[in-house]
């Protein structure tokens, strides 16, 4: 029974997942063309990673990028509410 429960939970998850994967509608939404979209999500996800890297090297090393992890991150974060969310009020 367990079991069952296991996987119509893991199914609704997968729905759930996949409804948020594609969505045609996205430039539309963000009031945004493709080229710019493309450009700042370049953009945003080199400074992810950076911050990774960065995290990654602060966590075996604390006194190396004592803040760069969350100072990228916090510029993605504001980057994106500036440039997406604030479009769609």
């Amino acid at each position: 029974m367990e079991a069952a429960f296991s996987r119509v939970a893991s199914i609704s998850m997968i729905s759930i997942f996949m409804d948020k994967l594609i969505d045609f509608n996205h430039l539309k939404e963000v009031k945004t063309g493709y080229f710019k979209h493309c450009f700042l999500a370049l953009y945003f996800v080199s400074l992810l990673f950076a911050a990774a890297i960065t995290g990654f090297i602060h966590a075996l090393f604390p006194f190396i990028f004592p803040f760069t992890p969350y100072n990228l991150a916090k510029k993605v974060t504001d980057g994106t509410e500036k440039y997406f969310l604030d479009h769609k009020r």
